[in-house]
């Protein structure tokens, strides 16, 4: 018992850390990627409102920290932001197609919303099963990784598009200036 309790405090010391560290790495390939400091941010706000509901929901249900909920944040950093970039760049794509933001938004998200929610529906399909195993860190993770991947679904869905069009972001309407 002392052996876990003491793998557990470490591990409550070292989730901020942690936390910090994935996003941190996701900000800086998104910025590299989009060349833009502003796409990395629009891309992180959604990740980090799904993990704060997730650290909510563990908090409601008296669930710990510990060594099997640990791993769940960075892991879902990595999946989570995937359907940022594909809609960040899909937004990108059909408003210099289309020459307005507005426009671009709506049919980025009728378009790739729904390869965004057939992927993420087969990822959570593939770990929820997990929460009916046997082993505690088994169903830990898939329970976790279900609802963050959820999560991060509706953050990509409904508060990126929202994001994008309130920030009316410069590396995209300075691209349908240069097409004009």
């Amino acid at each position: 018992m002392g052996l876990v309790a003491a793998i557990n405090d470490a591990v409550a010391e070292d989730q901020l850390l942690i936390s910090i560290a994935a996003f941190l790495v996701v900000f800086m390939f998104c910025a590299l990627f989009f060349k833009s400091f502003m796409a990395a941010g629009l891309l992180i706000l959604p990740l980090g409102v799904a993990n704060l509901l997730v650290l909510g929901y563990m908090g409601f249900a008296h669930i710990g920290l510990s060594l099997q909920t640990l791993p769940v944040s960075a892991i879902a950093v990595g999946i989570g932001v995937d359907y940022g970039i594909y809609l960040l760049s899909r937004i990108k794509e059909e408003t210099i197609r289309l020459q307005d933001l507005e426009t671009g938004i709506v049919e980025a998200v009728r378009t790739a919303g729904n390869a965004i929610t057939i992927t993420a529906l087969i990822v959570i399909a593939g770990v929820v099963f997990w929460f009916i195993s046997d082993i505690k860190f088994q169903s830990d993770m898939g329970f976790f990784l279900a609802l963050v991947t959820f999560f991060h679904l509706l953050g990509t869905l409904f508060f990126l598009p929202t994001l994008v069009y309130l920030a009316r972001p410069s590396f995209i309407l300075k691209k349908i200036k240069e097409e004009s």
